[in-house]
Order: structure tokens, then sequence, then C-alpha cells
């Protein structure tokens, strides 16, 4: 979930807690410090939920590919076997009891991107090659829904931007495209919501020298094979990191179109189609990798004012209120 967030995230069924659009309110949640990652990512990192397990994929550069695994239990930190490739912005999911990391740029060189798709066996601690996607970018966004692992968006040689939808499917081992996005767009978040693909944010425009941050959300419906608009987002980012918490999509972190990183956090409640503030991170930070375990959103690494390739992690936990008329989580 870089960019990806963005991008498969473990929902459990709790006691509902919730956030208030009051910025006063004790409601909106905290952010706690947990132990740090042993090796800073930054770059195209990826985070995925997988058996009760935080893992960061890629993002340091070229300079190392190993999977880092955080485990609640002890606030701990190991390092796994390597990915065969060597990338960063590439994407991420969990299908069934595997992870799959698909394309993304070899050595973080945009003019080198690769449609390799590695499958990871955390059982076995070991990799295997999957088909070649149909397209060779990096900077997408991913979310799996109904067992198939979708990517929208991204960039690639010269930083042209992209609007195609590929579609992997594991049962049959192949990829498909679907319908492309309304407009090119790199660097966005995307989750899984209710059967559909929600792409957000990013840099709209044909490439890296031509784009703007938008606050845009937009829907894809694997169904009817359709792309629809979702209410934008109160501010424009790109390079956030998304969760889904009980049914909310929240929004943490990211690019500001002044250049600088975003501190703030939001929730998207459908069924009330409106955004809600949460709890500001303690520093703002882009690049970030993401997962959501049970309730809590866990967020590792990215670039910060300090620089890029942080070791610093920390997870947000919503906090149970009273209040009437707020979306619950």
């Amino acid at each position: 979930m870089k960019a990806q967030l963005a991008i498969c995230f473990a929902t459990l069924i709790t006691p509902f807690v919730a956030f208030t659009s009051a910025p006063q309110a004790g409601a909106q949640g905290t952010w706690t410090p947990i132990a740090p990652l042993p090796i800073g990512v930054s770059f195209g990192s990826n985070g995925v939920a997988f058996d009760g397990k935080f893992y960061v994929f890629d993002g340091t550069n070229g300079t190392s590919h190993a999977p880092q695994v955080y485990n609640p239990a002890t606030n701990s930190w190991s390092v796994k076997a390597r990915d065969p490739v060597v990338r960063s912005e590439s994407a991420a999911g969990v299908i069934g009891n595997k992870i799959y990391v698909a394309e993304g740029w070899l050595r973080s060189d945009s003019n080198n991107s690769t449609t390799a798709l590695e499958i990871y066996n955390p059982s076995t601690d070991s990799w295997t090659a999957g088909p070649s996607s149909l397209v060779s970018r990096g900077l997408s966004a991913t979310a799996v829904i109904d067992g198939k692992l979708y990517i929208a968006g991204g960039t690639a040689g010269g930083y042209a931007n992209f609007s195609d939808l590929e579609i992997y499917d594991p049962l049959t081992n192949s990829w498909s495209m679907g319908l492309p996005l309304p407009k090119q767009v790199t660097s966005a978040g995307g989750a899984a919501l209710n059967g559909k693909f929600y792409v957000i944010g990013g840099y709209t425009g044909p490439s890296a020298y031509d784009n703007t941050i938008t606050a845009s959300v937009e829907i894809y419906d694997p169904v009817l094979n359709t792309w629809s608009i979702g209410t934008r987002m109160p501010t424009a980012r790109a390079n956030m990191v998304v969760g889904i918490i009980n049914g909310k999509l929240c929004v943490a972190s990211g690019d500001t179109p002044d250049g600088g990183h975003d501190a703030s956090a939001v929730v998207y409640d459908s069924i009330t189609d409106r955004w809600y503030p949460a709890a500001d991170e303690p520093a703002g930070r882009s690049k970030a990798a993401a997962a959501v375990l049970g309730i809590r959103l866990f967020v590792a690494g990215g670039n910060t004012d300090s620089g890029p390739y942080t070791t610093t992690a920390e997870v947000f936990t919503p906090l149970r209120t009273g209040n009437i008329g707020v979306p619950s989580l």
C-alpha cells in the first residue's frame, strides 16, 4: 500500500470506535511510535498485512530488497529472503496465503521499468516467478478484490504517466486489461472498498513534467467495468498511505502541492459520502509503507523533512467515543 499504501489490508470485526469532525474531540485517535525499521525505506515501498504481521517490501533505492516484517506482539522487526528483482515503485497485494509483488522500476530507474511478477510464500520464506504483466511501470495504485490483483496508473520511461488498468488472476495465472482510468495518474493511493477499486489523489497529467497534484477519487467497478467519480479529498495529496478500517477508507501523509509533506489524516465514510478529519501524524511524510492490522494502521519509512529512507514507524489507533452522528471505525 504505496504508494503503495497501498495496497491489501486485513479487516477484522471488532467493537466500534469512531472519528469525529470536531477538532478538539479525543475521538480522532492517537499515533504511537513503534520499533524502527532495520533498513530505512522510501521510494516505492509497499506495505501489506499478512497473518497478523506488517510486511514492508522494496523502497530502498536499489540498495536492498529484503522484506522487513513487523510483529506487533513483540514490537520487533525481522528481515526475510530477498526479492529476486531489485526494484522500487512496485505494486504488492496479498491473495490467499501468498504475497504478490509486481512491476516497478529496476534499481529505482524510471527508464528501466519492469513487468516482473514475483510471488512470496511467507510459510517457506521463498520466492517464485509469475507471468510477466502487460504494462511496464512503477508508482501505480494497487488493490486486491475477490482474489485478483488490480494495478492502475503509474509512471515509466521519460516519466510518462499511465491510465492503464491491469488485472492479475492467480487462478488462471494470467493478466488482462480493464477499462483505463479516465485520466493519466501516478503516485495515487489504492484501496478495495465495498468490492470496488478506489484510486485516490496522486499526480494527474501526461508526464512528471506536466502534472498537478489532485484530490480526486476515481472508483472502478469490476462487475460493470466502469469508472465513476467519488467525493474529493479535503486536500490534494500524492504518495500517501491508504488503509481500510471496518469499512472506512483512511488516508494519511503524502506530498502536498507546495512541495511539503502532509501530516494530516482523513477518513472517508461511503454511507454519508463524506470525509472526516482524524488525528495528525507526529510529522509529515510521503512514500511510506502502510497496512491495517485489525483496527490499527501501521506506517513505516518514507520521506520526511529530515530526509528520505527514514526508519521511523508509527501506528494509528482510533479511540472509542460516545458521540452520536460520527462515522464509526
